[in-house]
């Protein structure tokens, strides 16, 4: 009720206004005439015109009554803020945008709840692969002092873990940085296979002790347009991918690079496990890690989906194609590449 009237407050204080107006120059016509209006007939209309305003003010008051007490009352829940007015046609409206700010939130906090959730299932799952190479770094150097009498060398050892966490290092970043980064990468010129030899280099400990081996076929006056900084990432998680999936095979891993039109083709071909058909679909998926994830344990399913983040803000292309038992062929393509 107190907010039904303050509401129409106003517009009472003007009905009221309008009718001594009316009836000041009603009375001035009739002093003109040499009469006036009897003081019944003033009380009549004043009495008439009342009674009309309230029964309008109650039968707005009653259709309006439930909209008014809906928006007066204390929501407990999100669920609970979503209300049906009816009465008027403004509070018809008002309804209905309160329904899309509803939608518009509600779809909000959805995407910031599963970005939350996806960013504490990452989390754990890096912590605990981060712990493996720690636990392995920490007892190579407890073994050092008995490794020292016999002359054995555990440096190559750790190096290898070193790179292990400085993968999973970056990983965790560029996972935190993904919703800034419009703002962190440069698109420039950059010679293809000069940018492929030096993460196919930063890997070279991991191909010797997988026992498969890299082997590049890219022309040196290939330039692509892209984000050296973001493009090396991307390369990292695709070539420990087709290390980890082809180690022991005593295989090599293809580097290869064409141009089609205006789109560079880079390919990266291993001869591994390859990946399941009812996997690949979902390759790119946030922790997916299917048959293949599951069979080897460091697999946190987050590196190709984060490829696929990043190729998609450059404005490049990824796909995959592979056979169970038999090996995965990965193009990167990058386009409109001027020569």
């Amino acid at each position: 009720m107190k907010l039904f009237l303050k509401e129409n407050l106003p517009f009472i204080i003007v009905y009221y206004i309008n009718v001594f107006f009316i009836l000041l120059i009603t009375q001035l016509d009739f002093l003109q005439n040499n009469s006036s209006i009897a003081l019944g007939n003033l009380l009549y209309i004043i009495i008439l015109s009342s009674s009309i305003l309230i029964g309008y003010l109650i039968y707005r008051y009653m259709r309006q009554r439930d909209s008014l007490q809906q928006l007066v009352t204390v929501d407990k829940s999100l669920d609970d803020s979503v209300i049906t007015l009816e009465g008027s046609s403004i509070l018809v409206s008002f309804e209905n945008k309160l329904q899309q700010q509803y939608k518009h939130y509600f779809y909000e906090l959805s995407y910031y709840r599963q970005q939350l959730q996806e960013q504490i299932t990452f989390m754990n799952q890096w912590v605990h692969q981060m712990k493996t190479p720690l636990s392995v770094i920490e007892l190579l150097l407890e073994q050092e002092k008995v490794d020292k009498s016999s002359n054995t060398n555990s440096s190559d050892s750790i190096r290898e873990e070193l790179d292990r966490l400085r993968n999973g290092l970056d990983m965790v970043l560029y996972a935190a940085r993904l919703k800034q980064f419009e703002s962190d990468f440069h698109v420039k010129r950059v010679q293809l296979s000069s940018l492929v030899s030096k993460q196919i280099h930063h890997h070279k400990r991991a191909f010797i002790r997988n026992h498969v081996y890299p082997i590049m076929n890219i022309d040196d006056n290939l330039f692509v347009e892209t984000d050296k900084k973001s493009c090396a990432f991307m390369l990292d998680q695709i070539i420990t991918n087709a290390i980890k999936y082809a180690s022991g095979t005593n295989s090599k891993i293809v580097f290869a690079a064409v141009l089609k039109e205006k789109d560079v083709h880079l390919s990266i071909t291993d001869s591994g496990v390859g990946i399941p058909e009812q996997d690949i679909k979902r390759i790119f998926s946030p922790f997916f890690t299917g048959i293949n994830g599951r069979k080897f344990q460091e697999s946190t399913g987050m590196g190709l989906y984060l490829v696929k983040q990043i190729y998609e803000k450059l404005g490049h292309n990824v796909t995959v194609d592979s056979t169970e038992g038999e090996g995965t062929k990965v193009t990167i393509i990058f386009h409109n590449v001027s020569l």
